[in-house]
């Protein structure tokens, strides 16, 4: 169940329980925890509730999600680093990516040069797959 639907549906069920969701931000905390994996970093501001953390969180992903699902033209760009990328940044109105690895390696792409997925093939040459445009396609 959804954290929105836990605050605002069952909540209503009775009063102690509206307590208890309201209050128990040790709940909470340990819902995030276990979505996320790691701690939190401590709630400085006195308005914000792990409860609205939570429900932040899981909207985000939903989001995220429901883009993924739209939005068929994803870049994927496992073959650059041979460690997981743990930065990424867009400059020049999103046109040039740069990716930063645990591996320690970075790498500088320009979005602009990328074809659609249905226009490459992949070759395996030296036992890394390298994407390239099609020779048949006749642009540039």
């Amino acid at each position: 169940m959804s954290a929105e639907f836990i605050a605002e549906k069952l909540s209503l069920v009775c009063k102690p329980l509206r307590r208890f969701i309201v209050s128990s931000q040790s709940y909470w905390k340990y819902r995030y925890e276990q979505r996320v994996r790691a701690p939190y970093r401590a709630i400085v501001t006195t308005n914000r509730t792990w409860l609205n953390v939570c429900d932040k969180l899981e909207r985000m992903g939903h989001e995220w999600q429901q883009c993924a699902e739209q939005h068929q033209n994803i870049l994927s760009i496992s073959g650059v680093h041979i460690g997981p990328i743990i930065n990424t940044l867009l400059l020049e109105d999103g046109y040039t990516c740069i990716t930063g690895s645990r591996d320690s390696s970075i790498c500088c792409l320009d979005l602009r040069q990328l074809v659609r997925p249905e226009e490459t093939e992949v070759t395996n040459i030296y036992d890394s797959p390298y994407v390239s445009k099609r020779a048949h396609d006749q642009q540039q």
